[in-house]
């Protein structure tokens, strides 16, 4: 087991002198090295907390997660805790009207609708009594965000509003409106403008 002497001189083999110094540590003379970059940091840290501090006091943070209706509603809290998502049903004419989004049309909702389902507008003045759903959406950050589906592979012509309205499992279709569509694919809200391609006869 070998030792570590300081500042001697020891043998190696052969008669060959080696020298070990102990570690010298730290000089004594020592400094900051950057004292300006401590500074811009501090100044950016007291900026940063006046920003929160400002945002905090002024706004409010729940409409960070939290969607609004077009009456100013926060979705989920209040006199629409039982409505707890917003749904957007114009929001592609919101979007041409305004690309920041900051004035899009919102419903506070139950749960965030399935495509071709209608939703409940309120208040006293709606744009309109009832919205088609034309897009299918999930919730996030209690707001609906809608997403592209896998188009229909049927040629058919399908209308969407009003929705399709079939009869009762034992009656024949009386009306056109009651000739729905398909549930596999989810044309089954909607009713057929013409004949049926081989895509729909098949499914029936």
């Amino acid at each position: 087991m070998g030792c570590f002497c300081s500042g001697r001189e020891q043998m190696r083999e052969g008669g060959e002198s080696l020298q070990i110094y102990a570690a010298p540590g730290p000089t004594r003379d020592r400094h900051c090295t950057d004292p300006v970059c401590c500074v811009v940091f501090g100044l950016f840290s007291i900026c940063l907390g006046s920003i929160m501090w400002l945002v905090a006091d002024v706004g409010d943070l729940r409409r960070v997660d939290h969607g609004r209706d077009h009456y100013g509603n926060l979705c989920g809290l209040g006199n629409m805790s039982n409505r707890p998502v917003a749904f957007y049903p114009k929001l592609e004419q919101d979007f041409e009207n305004d690309p920041t989004l900051r004035h899009r049309y919102g419903i506070c909702a139950r749960s965030c609708p399935e495509k071709g389902t209608l939703v409940d507008d309120y208040g006293l003045s709606p744009l309109q009594n009832q919205w088609l759903a034309l897009q299918p959406s999930f919730p996030l950050f209690h707001r609906c965000v809608p997403y592209e589906q896998k188009p229909n592979q049927t040629g058919t012509l399908l209308c969407a509003f009003p929705a399709c309205q079939p009869p009762n499992p034992s009656a024949e279709p009386s009306t056109p409106q009651q000739v729905c569509g398909l549930v596999r694919d989810g044309t089954n809200r909607f009713w057929l403008l013409e004949e049926p391609d081989t895509s729909i006869e098949d499914g029936w």
